[in-house]
């Protein structure tokens, strides 16, 4: 096996090898060939990196969904990159490390310390700014801030919050990505064109009922459909039919019919081309949860509220999963509903000089807010100033 001793010194070979090959069989039964980043929703996000990096064949790799922006071997270098820039910080044999290991483990703490990393090495990367990230250290006191930034105008206090917007809704996009990679790989098993339209009719599908479905769709799948087949099961409607011109098969001109037919606010759409002129296409719908720009507003509130430090308090929100269906919708735009929310904060809170928005990917944003900033390999970035600083004050941040 050939992996970073960075990752074997924090995680241990026998975990890395039991997880690797765990992933490797989930992969041969249930991931399509175009998605490397699909796994199970209670697995690490770092176990598909892991594997990848065994298997040693990167450069076949397509674009992942959600979670990951751009190639797995630019996100493995990024990674091993930021954590080695801060091992000083974590590298104590005991508490620091350990905690560290539990991160990189667990899938929710994972996305919160993906987005701790790249903010702090960001500024670490700024001339003239040292960054002390007191999130590696499970012993700072309650309510410290996330990373203390320190430069020649003086210090500043980051407060980071990770936010899936689809937490609060019928479907969380960690089920989504695996429900869709496994539909396309029966998809591309079957040799044949298929859409599927889902709703979701439970305030909450469960990770059980994720699996069920799974089971359902290899079943159907698996003895083909001749004419289009809806049906119910616990807390969801689908209906599966085969696209094409022939008998008994939907024209793809007539698909969105079949989408409206099912009801429901939309949530997810995927499409893939599985090549020989074969695809397989999935809308799903159900409750959305909340907004995108009201987990924008708890968040700001959240970090306000629970911050103690008496520096000047930067917030960073990352909505980490897919939020693309705001323009789909129809809705007022997320821009016309948080700017005048942000003047209000920005009047009650002056110590707050500047507020950074960001997203995995371009395609995953809705964020049209105003000028996008580059944080580091494309990732999207919106950064609002309140009107009560000089930007002067905090340019040396660079953002």
């Amino acid at each position: 096996m050939t992996t970073s001793n960075l990752f074997t010194e924090l995680l241990g070979e026998d975990w890395i090898e039991e997880n690797v090959a765990g992933y490797q069989v989930f992969r041969q039964r249930w991931s399509p060939s175009l998605k490397w980043s699909h796994r199970l929703p209670t697995t690490s996000p770092l176990v598909p990196l892991l594997y990848w990096n065994t298997v040693g064949t990167w450069e076949s790799l397509d674009a992942p969904m959600g979670t990951w922006e751009g190639q797995p071997k630019e996100i493995w270098n990024r990674l091993t990159e930021e954590l080695e820039e801060f091992r000083p910080y974590w590298d104590d044999g005991g508490i620091r490390s350990n905690n560290l290991s539990w991160a990189l483990r667990e899938p929710q703490r994972f996305y919160s310390l993906s987005h701790e990393l790249s903010l702090a090495f960001f500024f670490a990367k700024r001339q003239g700014v040292s960054v002390d990230p007191l999130f590696l250290d499970p012993g700072s006191p309650k309510g410290s801030p996330d990373i203390v930034l320190d430069t020649e105008s003086g210090g500043f206090a980051v407060q980071c919050k990770s936010e899936d917007p689809t937490q609060k809704g019928s479907l969380t996009y960690d089920q989504f990505q695996f429900l869709t990679g496994v539909y396309q790989r029966l998809v591309e098993d079957s040799g044949k064109s298929y859409h599927l339209s889902l709703r979701i009719t439970k305030d909450r599908f469960e990770i059980k009922d994720t699996y069920a479905l799974r089971t359902r769709l290899r079943q159907i799948l698996s003895k083909g459909i001749t004419t289009p087949s809806p049906m119910k099961g616990p807390g969801y409607e689908l209906e599966l039919c085969e696209v094409g011109e022939g008998p008994g098969m939907v024209a793809p001109a007539r698909l969105m019919s079949r989408v409206i037919m099912l009801g429901g606010e939309p949530l997810y759409t995927e499409g893939a081309s599985l090549g020989r002129s074969r695809q397989s296409s999935l809308f799903i719908s159900g409750k959305r949860g909340k907004e995108v720009y009201m987990f924008i507003e708890s968040a700001m509130t959240h970090a306000v509220r629970h911050a103690v430090t008496d520096l000047p308090l930067l917030i960073a929100v990352h909505l980490y999963q897919d939020i693309a269906f705001d323009e789909f919708s129809q809705r007022l735009s997320t821009r016309e509903k948080l700017l005048p929310w942000t003047d209000l904060f920005f009047e009650r809170n002056r110590t707050v000089p500047m507020i950074l928005v960001s997203s995995n990917h371009e395609r995953y944003s809705v964020l049209d807010l105003g000028p996008n900033v580059a944080l580091k390999h494309g990732r999207n970035m919106w950064v609002v100033e309140s009107p009560n600083w000089d930007h002067k004050d905090v340019e040396v941040l660079g953002v």
